[in-house]
């Protein structure tokens, strides 16, 4: 996470590499990032995506953050259809995340790539819970939320192995929800699922 004064000193700082990398850029206002420990999973953020070839940075200023992550060749696209590989590359990203206690809050289809052969994970969120407006909002994608992160008004692990059972092993939401709850981790979800069939 880099730290600059300003934005003018962000945006002079890093108006070449933009040019030359191409990055995209998403600037948010740091009061309207609401999750308590916001900075904290920034760095989680960081370290988590630092494996892959395309890691998400944040810049921080006194009044906004800049998220960055480096373009994804046109080759990468979202899986129309999941086969058995995209799962558990896709399990293992959420079981790593979830070994770092790490919520990544909207596992779906538009933010699942893949070019053929590897998947990437992408739209990591600073914070979890966000003013949008005047409107206090969770950084989630309707329906896709474990019930019980649901009534607790919270997202967890719950919704991310929920979402994962639904889209990459092709189960009901019902039936997501339900062995999401077991205390099973995407691994042990996905090889259920393929013993099941």
């Amino acid at each position: 996470m880099q730290f600059f004064d300003n934005m003018k000193d962000f945006q002079m700082n890093d108006n070449r590499s933009r040019l030359e990398k191409g990055y995209y850029y998403k600037t948010y206002k740091k009061n309207f990032l609401l999750d308590e420990n916001w900075e904290q999973r920034v760095q989680i953020i960081e370290e988590i995506t630092s494996q892959s070839e395309y890691p998400t940075k944040f810049h921080v200023c006194h009044t906004h953050v800049v998220r960055s992550i480096r373009k994804l060749p046109a080759r990468f696209r979202r899986i129309e259809q999941f086969n058995a590989e995209h799962a558990r590359q896709l399990a293992d990203i959420i079981d790593y995340m979830e070994s770092r206690k790490f919520v990544h809050g909207d596992i779906n289809p538009k933010n699942i790539l893949c070019d053929g052969k590897q998947v990437v994970l992408i739209d990591f969120e600073p914070s979890l819970i966000q003013l949008i407006g005047c409107v206090r909002v969770q950084k989630y994608t309707v329906p896709y939320i474990h019930p019980i992160d649901f009534l607790k008004k919270s997202l967890s692990g719950l919704s991310d192995r929920m979402c994962f059972a639904y889209w990459a092993c092709g189960l009901d939401l019902k039936s997501a929800a339900e062995i999401s709850s077991m205390g099973n981790n995407c691994r042990k979800i996905l090889t259920f699922v393929e013993n099941r069939a």
